[in-house]
């Protein structure tokens, strides 16, 4: 009813309701889209992006375990998210829908989430055989880090010098920073700093 019956953006429906094996979610499919839900959560629109990429981290029996909610949203951002056993599918259209869990999203929580400094996440959290640490790509930077030394938010151009040489500065200790007077920007590392700006380098 919310979607305007036949009239409104879904259509006609063109299927029976009838039970996902992927998700566990019962579906009703309609002629521009699907109803997904069950009576538990309630059912809401599907989002096929976060249901393929739940599905493409193992569904129910994967990643981030069973669902736990239907769709929610903020309007005022424009994020949408879903909530699992294991953590949230989080993300909009333009930059993809991607899975926020763990020390990583506390993190990203410190940092203001989508409103904050990163802003939406723009890629999967991922190992980087190269660093030995797990990252995940925002619009306006990295965090990286693992449960031994701790998560920590990095902008992408220190991120891509650090990972020239990871082992010459060894693991960041802490997390970006900026003098508001001079406009620098640094980030602690075991055995130094990486500091500068993007007009001049770092």
């Amino acid at each position: 009813r919310n979607s305007g019956f036949e009239n409104g953006k879904l259509g006609h429906p063109i299927s029976d309701l009838a039970e996902d094996p992927a998700t566990g979610l019962h579906q009703q499919n309609y002629q521009y889209g699907a109803i997904e839900g069950s009576d538990e959560l309630g059912y809401w629109i599907k989002n096929e992006q976060i249901d393929n990429r739940w599905l493409e981290l193992g569904g129910p029996s994967g990643t981030l375990g069973n669902i736990k909610s239907g769709i929610n949203t903020n309007a005022r951002t424009g994020i949408y998210w879903v909530d699992f056993e294991n953590g949230y599918i989080v993300g909009k259209d333009s930059t993809g829908y991607w899975e926020s869990m763990g020390k990583s999203r506390d993190v990203w929580a410190r940092s203001g989430f989508e409103g904050g400094n990163l802003g939406f996440p723009t890629g999967s959290l991922t190992p980087d055989t190269e660093t030995g640490f797990y990252t995940q790509t925002y619009e306006k930077g990295t965090i990286v880090g693992n449960d031994t030394k701790g998560y920590y938010l990095l902008s992408n151009r220190i991120y891509d010098y650090w990972k020239k040489d990871p082992s010459k500065l060894g693991s960041p200790i802490g997390n970006l920073n900026q003098n508001k007077i001079t406009g620098i920007y640094w980030v602690d590392f075991e055995n130094g700093y990486i500091v500068g700006k993007d007009s001049t380098g770092y």
